[in-house]
Parts: structure tokens; sequence; C-alpha cells
């Protein structure tokens, strides 16, 4: 069988970044401390803006600072009216979730994502936001792989498994536009995948977008802070 690896682990440090940096004291304690609360720092804020259209949230710490970056497609409804519900939400952090740092010292910006179909996240949340509302599953896939090409991707690979369309037997299915270069480690490819709750179970999709190589990749984000 062929041996299955996650593309975005495979190309930290070539073409992909780290979304927690930091460094822990010489002991497990302190690690094991930090790793969780990145956790558990993601798992709040995507359940608190589920509807912000969240691509991917990175963790900087500082020494006694901790820095949370929202990467989001909808600015506009993580800020709030003047800046109300990223406030509100740095005070939840910080009372239910966060405990390494002191309460000063945490520190939340917004950095737009301008191409929203241009993150293997969003893509897949459209798509289990679709087959959700019980649509042709068919139809919202090659919609979304549409939107993405149109939006710059040069690939996009969708994989669905389940009781597709309401089959008695589960089977996979693969959609695919452009190209994919798994096995090329400068191709930024970003990768996602999600699960869509059916009345049948659940319906599993993966989400492969090729952005180009990290010699001609643009910026595709526009950082604001509040």
């Amino acid at each position: 069988m062929g041996q299955k690896v996650n593309p975005v682990g495979l190309r930290l440090g070539i073409s992909t970044d780290w979304q927690s940096k930091w460094v822990a004291k010489f002991n497990h304690e302190d690690y094991a401390k930090k790793l969780v609360e990145d956790q558990e720092i993601r798992s709040f804020i995507n359940k608190t803006l589920k509807d912000a259209a969240i691509s991917k949230i990175e963790i900087i710490r500082e020494i006694d600072i901790l820095k949370i970056i929202i990467h989001t497609a909808r600015p506009g409804v993580v800020a709030g009216q003047k800046g109300k519900t990223i406030e509100d939400l740095r005070q939840n952090l910080i009372k239910k979730v966060i405990k390494t740092v002191k309460p000063d010292n945490v520190r939340i910006s917004i950095q737009e994502v301008k191409e929203r179909y241009t993150s293997a996240v969003l893509v897949g949340e459209s798509i289990k936001t679709a087959i959700e509302s019980r649509a042709n599953y068919k139809k919202a896939i090659k919609k979304a792989m549409e939107n993405a090409m149109k939006s710059g991707a040069l690939g996009v690979r969708v994989k669905v498994s389940g009781r597709l369309g309401g089959a008695e037997i589960a089977r996979t299915e693969q959609f695919a536009d452009g190209q994919i270069p798994l096995s090329t480690l400068k191709a930024k490819i970003d990768y996602a995948v999600s699960e869509a709750l059916v009345t049948l179970g659940i319906i599993g999709i993966k989400v492969w977008i090729y952005l180009g190589d990290v010699d001609n990749v643009k910026g595709d984000t526009h950082a604001t802070t509040r």
C-alpha cells in the first residue's frame, strides 16, 4: 500500500511555515502545557467564531508575550462593531483558556484572506455546508473547484468518502482540476480535512490546493491589527 503523508507537514520549513512558533523550557512539562494550550486556543476560537470563515490561527510566543493571529475571509465579523467582538474573545480566552502568560500580555490581531477559495480549509467548509444542506455533492464540489481555479489556484483535488448520495454502501470519489505536484517539496500546497454530518452518517472531505512554487507565490493576505 502507498504511504500517505500530510502535504503540509512534509513541506514545513521549505514551502510551508509553522502555525505555532515558540520555544519551550528544557523540560517536558512546559512543552506539554504550551502544546495543549495552543490546541485549546484554536478550538475555542473556532467554536466562538464558527461563522467567521477562519482559515488558520497562528500562535507566536515571545518570552512573556502571547500573540494570536487570526486569518479570516470575514475580518469584520471577527472584529465586531468598534472591536467589541475581538476584545470579548480576548477576555474569554484569558478567563477560560490561557494560563501560561499574564493577561496584559495577550494580543490578538486579524489578517484578512483576500481570496477565500485559495484556502483548503474554507473550500472544505463550503463543500461541507452544501452537503449538510442536502445539495448535490457533485455540483457543490465542482462549483468550489471552479471558484478556486478562478481565484488563482493552479490545481485542486477533492476527495469525498461515505454514503454519497444516500447510497447503502460507502464509497470514495475523487475530483481534480489542474495539477497537484505532491512530490515536489517547493510546491506550495494547502491541505485540509473536513467532515459533513448528514442523516446517514459522516461524509469525509479532503481538499488539496496547489498555489504555485515558493519562488513565485505571491502573498494572498492583507494584515490589519486591532
